[in-house]
């Protein structure tokens, strides 16, 4: 290994770290208004449209673009892998921009860069799991934050971690952060029979996989890669699913998203509200969460936009699939937070060392 070589890598990677992790974008996307909101949208029934608040950026978004910008990256191996990685920052950072002017036009642009578009071939996939939609079982058993702290603590025996749950006004059920912490949403149920799903989503996954990359000299692999973000969570699906199947809500969460994202981004907020009305049978409290998750980073909810993250859910399956049917082991994946397509690069450079042999995997692997 050229010496000179990995330390100019080490400065690229701490400079592209350090500005992605300053501008912590899925953080600025929760309204700080959410329950007063839901309330009055619920008491009207739904004719109420919801203003949400959001905390005020505290971040000088052009110089950490200029600062990005500056950033050279030689030919090199793994040189790709932080190419895609500066453009995907940039794009955040127009992203930003945008978010704070409310700006429409920008705002579905980036989140197009960002996040992909509508694939014509996993709508149909979609469309054709909802169709099997029929006969859902109904939790009616439910845990306490204390039977989810006990739970937590037994996995952090099993797996030899240390993870701590708290409670968080946050916009999904669970989310996995830094320093070790699974939030969970305030008031959320949580059933006795999903709770495996979502310990092989979130701890057996998403904590594992950062569990294991803690020690990578290039902190882009603790971190993560451009769009690692579609692998991280397509695969978070595939495990949650060895424990759920069609009689289960959940099965169905991801293509139900998919779905109304394609209505959203071809309707206007009125007819995606009756579509979601339609669908959810009047169930008010879940339609205002659909609404709150299309309409991320809006004030105005009506106006002509919708957040595409969700869309990752569904994009890139096959490719997955693929891999983990016919290419590499899936242990590969648990090493780091990568994208998929990084691996092939990974492999072919002298800088990276993979050694799975302390690897911390789950026990159905």
């Amino acid at each position: 290994m050229n010496k000179d070589i990995f330390q100019n890598l080490l400065k690229i990677d701490r400079d592209l770290i350090n500005a992605d992790t300053k501008l912590s974008i899925l953080k600025h996307f929760t309204p700080i208004n959410i329950e007063e909101e839901k309330k009055k949208f619920i008491d009207s029934k739904w004719t109420y449209i919801p203003k949400f608040k959001y905390k005020k950026l505290n971040i000088n978004l052009n110089e950490v673009y200029e600062k990005v910008s500056a950033i050279k990256i030689p030919r090199s191996d793994l040189s790709w892998i932080y190419k895609r990685k500066k453009e995907e920052i940039l794009n955040e950072i127009m992203l930003l921009k945008a978010f704070e002017k409310q700006d429409i036009k920008w705002l579905n642009k980036y989140c197009k860069h960002l996040y992909w578009k509508v694939n014509a071939k996993n709508l149909e996939y979609s469309n054709n799991i909802l169709s099997q939609k029929k006969d859902i079982y109904r939790e009616t058993d439910f845990l306490s934050f204390n039977d989810l702290e006990n739970i937590v603590e037994e996995y952090n025996k099993k797996y030899d971690i240390n993870l701590k749950l708290k409670e968080a006004n946050i916009v999904s059920r669970f989310t996995i952060i830094f320093n070790d912490v699974l939030l969970v949403k305030y008031w959320c149920l949580v059933g006795k029979k999903e709770i495996k799903s979502v310990i092989a989503h979130e701890i057996e996954w998403h904590h594992l996989r950062r569990e294991n990359a803690k020690n990578h000299k290039l902190k882009i692999f603790y971190y993560w890669t451009a769009w690692y973000v579609d692998t991280e969570e397509w695969i978070a699906t595939y495990n949650q699913n060895k424990f759920i199947d069609t009689k289960d809500e959940k099965y169905y969460f991801n293509a139900e998203r998919y779905y109304f994202i394609n209505f959203m981004l071809n309707n206007t907020y009125s007819k995606t509200l009756k579509e979601l009305k339609k669908y959810y049978n009047d169930d008010y409290s879940k339609i205002f969460d659909n609404i709150l998750r299309l309409k991320r980073w809006l004030k105005d909810i009506s106006q002509n936009y919708c957040y595409t993250k969700d869309l990752i859910y569904i994009n890139w399956y096959l490719e997955l699939l693929d891999f983990i049917d016919n290419w590499w082991d899936i242990k590969e994946l648990y090493f780091w937070k990568i994208w998929v397509k990084d691996l092939e690069e990974i492999k072919n450079s002298k800088l990276v060392k993979i050694d799975l042999s302390k690897l911390k995997i789950p026990l159905f692997y």
